[in-house]
């Protein structure tokens, strides 16, 4: 995967966030509803783990270019996909 042109080295989660994001630029992710998505109902899994991948990501994708709010924390509800960045 690249952005400008830029390679990105993703996890498969990091990935599967970014693809749900991309699928759904307007669409606000609780955190929860991540959960549910991408991660496997057997796993213990938290909102800890969300907030690191989400990090782990907007810091990739900074690193190849992209704005720094790319993934935009909407306070109190969830994640978006800022599309302007993308």
């Amino acid at each position: 995967m690249t952005y400008a042109g830029q390679p990105l080295t993703l996890t498969p989660k990091e990935y599967q966030l970014l693809e749900c994001f991309l699928r759904s630029p307007d669409r606000v992710f609780s955190q929860e509803a991540l959960l549910d998505r991408l991660w496997e109902l057997d796993r213990l899994s938290g909102k800890e783990t969300i907030k690191t991948h989400i990090m782990n990501l907007r810091r990739k994708l900074q690193a190849a270019g992209c704005a720094e709010n790319a993934i935009e924390t909407v306070y109190g509800i969830g994640y978006r996909l800022h599309a302007p960045s993308l």
